[in-house]
């Protein structure tokens, strides 16, 4: 009753129809295929980066367990407040590696100087005695333990 009834469409307007939807299935085809291509590159990207994490990971690990080993014999000679030709060559090399991993790490994570030193700010190296040595080591330990821990929320 009061129901209108669809007139049927024509060949034409069937064939048209049918190649809108294929022009529609072609681009939608492609897109995905764009962002198939997009995620393997995110994907590759993110094994490089995971294995540059790691490799500056496993170097902290090792400089601290240096450092750590090294600052025990420094805090253990309370008495005597200078430092041997040594201990001052040994605390040097550690802030000399420390400041190598702080630009391997910047570079890793691809940050601007600016933000590596709002997060990280660089420490104060100068030292003249073994308390000063071990305020600075410990640190260095600090800040390397905070970029290891940093490195790896950045990876997922």
């Amino acid at each position: 009753m009061g129901e209108k009834s669809i007139p049927p469409k024509s060949k034409e307007e069937r064939y048209k129809e049918a190649e809108k939807l294929k022009a529609e299935t072609y681009r939608s085809i492609e897109a995905a295929r764009m962002k198939l291509a997009h995620g393997l590159i995110e994907d590759i990207e993110k094994q490089r980066k995971l294995s540059s994490v790691n490799s500056l990971k496993e170097r902290i690990n090792i400089h601290l367990k240096d450092v750590l080993d090294y600052a025990e014999g420094i805090i253990s000679h309370k008495m005597d407040l200078s430092l041997s030709f040594a201990e001052k060559e040994l605390t040097r090399e550690a802030i000399r590696n420390y400041e190598l991993i702080r630009e391997d790490f910047r570079e890793i994570m691809e940050m601007n100087n600016e933000k590596l030193e709002k997060l990280f700010p660089k420490l104060a190296t100068h030292f003249e005695n073994r308390v000063q040595a071990s305020v600075i080591l410990t640190n260095l330990v600090m800040e390397e333990m905070q970029m290891k821990a940093y490195s790896l929320r950045m990876i997922p």
